[in-house]
């Protein structure tokens, strides 16, 4: 069994059903609207050390999520989850912002998103 593979056991045996909350249309809009969608994510901890950057900035994360792609019905890549969008435990308390979006092993043909999250109720 490859990285890859391993990974993507560990999103099938040890996810969790979250439901996908974006922001508002404006960045001055601070409400959260629900997509009605949701995804498998396999959610852990990155140790204290870990930073992920991002065009040039560098964001901190606590928590790293993996979430296998969605197709559509042509097979052009979906994006379900974005940078700012609020992941919520269906049946759960957890709530993270997704601060990265990663493909693994690259952005356009991903076996694997690589997400870094962070607590929502923690200030940035």
């Amino acid at each position: 069994m490859d990285a890859e593979d391993y990974f993507q056991c560990s999103v099938t045996e040890q996810s969790y059903e979250f439901a996908v909350w974006e922001q508002g249309d404006s960045s001055y809009d601070s409400e959260m609207t629900d997509t009605g969608q949701t995804v498998q994510m396999a959610v852990s901890d990155v140790n204290s050390q870990f930073s992920v950057t991002t065009e040039g900035a560098d964001q901190d994360v606590s928590y790293r999520g993996l979430i296998e792609p969605t197709y559509s019905d042509d097979g052009s890549i979906e994006s379900v989850v974005d940078v700012t969008d609020e992941l919520r435990r269906v049946n759960g308390q957890q709530r993270y912002v997704v601060e990265t979006k990663s493909g693994r092993p690259n952005d356009i043909d991903p076996e694997l998103w690589e997400v870094g999250l962070r607590r929502a109720n923690q200030s940035g």
